[in-house]
């Protein structure tokens, strides 16, 4: 008895595709997640494939997490052989072993945004730079943009072609400077130094010759270097299996090429194709609503998504005047289901920007409902958790300076700018 047997046809036809390339185009609610782990699984239990020669990576920690569940709800022990992980935690651990052949110590520390941010702050300073158009976020968000293109100071030094642009170059390369001086890397370097080890012929054959089988989930949200890094990791093998739906590319704004997606049969002609068209997530009628509307894109590839579920109810859509009639109505539509038996906790409410929840929350406070915000502050980006951190970065990374000035008067210890001047002289 095979542990295939559970899936759907087209859903064993890809889990059963273990050699070559293979392209999975997955619509919303087709049970990609359960294809992709049991896939693993067959490949282990049942083709005897080494668990230490499979890659999968994915996006987010929680997509690598819930995926290492299951594998392991699967295969048990041996799905801790199985390296899933998300496309920077797989950039870390290459880093930290090879990091020497880049110029930084193993023992280098990772800049969030909010290092980033105060780093680049301090560089302005230094460069006397005083158009207030450019803040610390803005030249932040420049550069990564900058280094996920490929370039580097000097290329924008040369094509600078106004003077915001010549002072963002200017920062650009002091800061790259900085990082290197304080042991430090933000997150495009993760991406970016993993791409750079590749290019060294030793590092890519240790790779290639252990990970034979590559698998990359949303791949639809690939930028062009981590496209690179699987291709060449992919290379000598050609065992790739990628994931993704046209359908939902969404991020281009940070750098997504849905082209790495549309143009993977280009690149291996003898790709096998299979959609996973069957959803398990919806009615029919919000199938046939996205379906509508979905076929108008140009970039799609002809899935027609379909359920063995109920029409369901018809959607309603209602035009409001201002945000607060909008949540006003809302609001109503929740107590009125609440009157009828329904739980508060069976509704939820998108929108599309952290801005916009302020109105739903005032509403809510009025009339005294209980309600949860996904998406605040996170954990790690608390003052206080911050601070702890940056005294065990410094404590691992005593060349790190942006951790070290940010505690080094945590608690007060009366050090005035003038001393920390001289600290950093």
């Amino acid at each position: 008895m095979s542990i295939l047997n559970g899936l759907n046809s087209e859903q064993r036809k890809a889990a059963e595709k273990i050699d070559g390339p293979l392209l999975i185009l997955a619509g919303a609610g087709s049970g990609k997640t359960r294809t992709v782990t049991y896939r693993i699984a067959y490949m282990v239990l049942e083709k005897e494939i080494s668990p230490y020669k499979i890659l999968a990576v994915t996006f987010t920690n929680k997509a690598a997490k819930e995926m290492k569940i299951r594998v392991e709800s699967l295969i048990g022990i041996e799905a801790k052989k199985v390296m899933i992980s998300t496309f920077h935690s797989f950039g870390v651990r290459l880093l930290r072993v090879h990091a020497t052949k880049l110029g930084y110590d193993a023992n280098f520390n990772i800049y969030d945004a909010d290092d980033q941010k105060k780093l680049v702050g301090r560089l302005m300073k230094e460069l006397v730079i005083t158009n207030k158009q450019l803040t610390p976020a803005s030249v932040v968000s420049k550069i990564s943009k900058y280094k996920e293109d490929g370039d580097e100071p000097s290329d924008i030094t040369k094509e600078a072609y106004n003077t915001d642009t010549k002072v963002i170059a200017a920062v650009y390369e002091k800061y790259a400077e900085e990082l290197i001086k304080n042991n430090a890397m933000d997150f495009a370097d993760l991406l970016i130094n993993t791409n750079k080890l590749l290019d060294d012929p030793e590092v890519l054959e240790k790779i290639q010759d252990r990970y034979e089988y590559v698998m990359v989930d949303e791949y639809q949200d690939t930028n062009n270097i981590q496209y690179q890094i699987i291709t060449k990791i992919a290379r000598k093998h050609k065992n790739i299996c990628v994931v993704g739906d046209e359908d939902q590319s969404i991020y281009g704004f940070r750098g997504a090429n849905i082209r790495n997606i549309l143009d993977f049969e280009k690149e291996y002609k003898d790709a096998m194709v299979v959609k996973l068209e069957q959803n398990y997530r919806s009615t029919q009628n919000i199938l046939g609503a996205a379906n509508s509307i979905i076929k108008l894109n140009t970039t799609s590839r002809g899935k027609n998504l379909w359920t063995e579920k109920d029409k369901g109810n018809l959607i309603e859509i209602f035009s409001a005047s201002d945000g607060r009639a909008e949540a006003d109505y809302i609001l109503q539509e929740v107590i009125k289901g609440k009157n009828n038996g329904r739980s508060y906790k069976d509704y939820t409410i998108l929108y599309r920007t952290n801005a916009q929840s302020r109105v739903f929350e005032e509403a809510f406070l009025r009339h005294r409902i209980n309600y949860k915000i996904f998406g605040g502050m996170q954990f790690y980006q608390r003052v206080e958790v911050k601070d702890i951190l940056s005294y065990m970065r410094v404590i691992n990374n005593p060349k790190d300076t942006v951790s070290l000035f940010r505690i080094i008067n945590v608690p007060k210890r009366k050090i005035g700018a003038k001393t920390i001047e001289k600290i950093k002289d």
